[in-house]
């Protein structure tokens, strides 16, 4: 069992949590409320859970990377998402097949965006309150 939780911790270190169950409880208790990133023409939604910011299946953003982004880590992130199966390239969207969680708002939103991203600020709740508000502001709903 100590090689599995071993190989578990390189690989979710690495990027591919293959072994770790999606999703998590929220950060805070009893809140299961979910954001939307509706940048740069991204229709996505997610959850912020203890084991990361999570992007729901269904989630699209444009397929081409912003310029800036080309040649960057946000282009191997969503090349390994597609070798990994939690993301495809459909028409002219990048469309996420299974829940994916990534270790912060902003390379979810990146991925999703296609460029360089502050989730904290992307990521917002309908009423318009962004992430940064309702989980580092103090913000009470």
């Amino acid at each position: 069992m100590e090689i599995f939780e071993t190989g578990r911790t390189l690989l979710s270190t690495l990027g591919y949590p293959v072994f770790d169950q999606v999703g998590g409880e929220s950060r805070r208790e009893g809140r299961h409320d979910g954001y939307s990133c509706n940048a740069s023409g991204a229709n996505a939604d997610g959850l912020y859970t203890t084991d990361g910011f999570v992007v729901l299946a269904g989630s699209s953003g444009r397929k081409e990377l912003r310029k800036s982004a080309e040649g960057t880590q946000v282009e191997r992130l969503r090349a390994r998402l597609v070798a990994s199966g939690a993301a495809r390239y459909d028409g002219d969207r990048f469309v996420f097949v299974k829940d994916h969680v990534f270790g912060s708002p902003s390379m979810a939103a990146a991925a999703v965006v296609g460029g360089h991203m502050n989730g904290w600020e992307t990521w917002k709740r309908d009423d318009g309150r962004t992430l940064d508000d309702v989980e580092r502001g103090g913000d009470t709903p």
